[in-house]
């Protein structure tokens, strides 16, 4: 493999700051899955090895995972990448980094209020930035290592933790701090904070050179193998692929049993449903009510669900994150004139993933959401950033959130 070329240049009005167009290109490609994972019909069934065609699903909770480790690659590159930053510069990038923070969670806050119910992710994003601050000058290979560590003990514990939860505080209870820090699924800062680790470590071993990109590529394959693989291995070759039965609840608290099963029903209050009955204690309060301690089940570490904070998915979605950004930064240099819209896309990241939201709530006010399809959303959204993007970039330069961004962090680095 040759070595790659350390540098390139997207030219703006302002003076040029070398990037690495590979990383744009990859950052775009994560764009572009997080439009899929909302507009696009995705299957709604797993990715299975032998199925080529299911692959495709690998975007649904894939493009998180990339998109979380191109932002700990970018936060590396901020930060010094391969010098270790001390003193004054440690502490302007810091407060860089609190500043970038700020504006992202104020951002994440407005587009949650204006799209209930849609997974927005720049709130959790923008802790992320906040949790490995303390991180920065830690060696990158210990970086690395615990990243990747922590993606198979971090989701049992999770788990372990959601569990307790579940067991201490009554049915109806809410603590949405906790689903927003330690939630083991969906989006929480706890396991997005491992691939900001895993990036920042990529950054600091010049993540150019052709010898970091043989690394990333060859420790993808392994992560894949071992995600995804080890997963189907437990899961498909030992006959537990699909979910066991849902055991019925103790007394008092909600309980599922099969329609022909009266003695698991009666006594309770109980409501027909297709292929099962739902019952409940007539006493049953679920604002008091605490069930008995349950186990979480272990096994479900091992299955491939988006969004899930499995350890399957962790580790082989950080495998294929790593492909494809070691496979941008091979191939965008000899194609560089065809990845210039997704080049361009991925340096408005920010407003193109905001723009989305934007036009959710746009569109729904003028009650025009039954216009497109959700494919045909997806390809008009897709086309319309990859047209637009180059031509913004090339006669304005950064986007209008890029822009506030690093105006932001100007104005905390006079500060610190």
């Amino acid at each position: 493999m040759n070595a790659l070329p350390a540098t390139e240049r997207l030219q703006a009005p302002a003076a040029p700051l070398p990037r690495i167009v590979g990383l744009d290109v990859a950052r775009g490609l994560a764009v572009i899955g997080m439009l899929a994972q909302h507009f696009a019909s995705l299957p709604p069934s797993p990715p299975t090895l032998f199925r080529p065609g299911s692959w495709v699903g690998l975007v649904s909770g894939g493009s998180t995972i990339l998109f979380a480790v191109i932002g700990g690659i970018s936060i590396g590159i901020i930060t010094g990448a391969a010098r270790r930053l001390d003193g004054q510069q440690l502490l302007r990038a810091r407060m860089k980094l609190l500043a970038r923070a700020a504006v992202i969670f104020l951002l994440g806050a407005v587009l949650n209020a204006i799209s209930p119910g849609v997974g927005v992710i720049l709130c959790v994003y923008a802790l992320c930035y906040i949790a490995v601050i303390p991180l920065l000058r830690v060696r990158p290979r210990t970086l690395a290592l615990a990243a990747v560590a922590g993606m198979v003990v971090v989701p049992v514990l999770l788990a372990y933790l959601a569990a307790f939860k579940q067991w201490r505080l009554p049915v109806n209870a809410s603590f949405e701090e906790f689903d927003l820090l330690f939630a083991p699924n969906g989006l929480s800062v706890a396991p997005l904070t491992l691939y900001f680790l895993l990036g920042i470590a990529l950054s600091r071993f010049d993540i150019s050179s052709a010898r970091t990109v043989l690394g990333m590529l060859v420790g993808g394959v392994v992560l894949v193998v071992v995600g995804y693989g080890g997963g189907w291995v437990v899961t498909e070759g030992a006959g537990t692929g699909t979910a066991a039965a849902v055991p019925p609840a103790p007394a008092g608290g909600p309980a599922t049993a099969p329609p022909d099963n009266a003695a698991l029903t009666r006594g309770l209050l109980c409501m027909p449903e297709p292929g099962q009955v739902t019952c409940v204690d007539p006493a049953f309060d679920p604002d008091t009510y605490k069930p008995a301690w349950q186990a979480p089940d272990l096994a479900d570490q091992a299955r491939r669900v988006p969004h899930s904070n499995h350890v399957a998915e962790m580790l082989g979605g950080t495998g294929v994150a790593l492909l494809v950004t070691g496979l941008s930064l091979v191939v965008t240099p000899r194609v560089r004139r065809l990845v210039v819209p997704l080049a361009a896309l991925g340096t408005m990241a920010l407003t193109a993933y905001s723009l989305q939201f934007v036009l959710l709530y746009t569109v729904s006010y003028l009650g025009g959401s039954d216009l497109l399809s959700d494919n045909q959303s997806f390809l008009v959204m897709t086309v319309a950033l990859l047209a637009v993007c180059p031509v913004w970039r090339r006669l304005l330069g950064q986007g209008p959130f890029e822009r506030l961004l690093s105006a932001a962090a100007r104005r905390a680095a006079q500060v610190g």
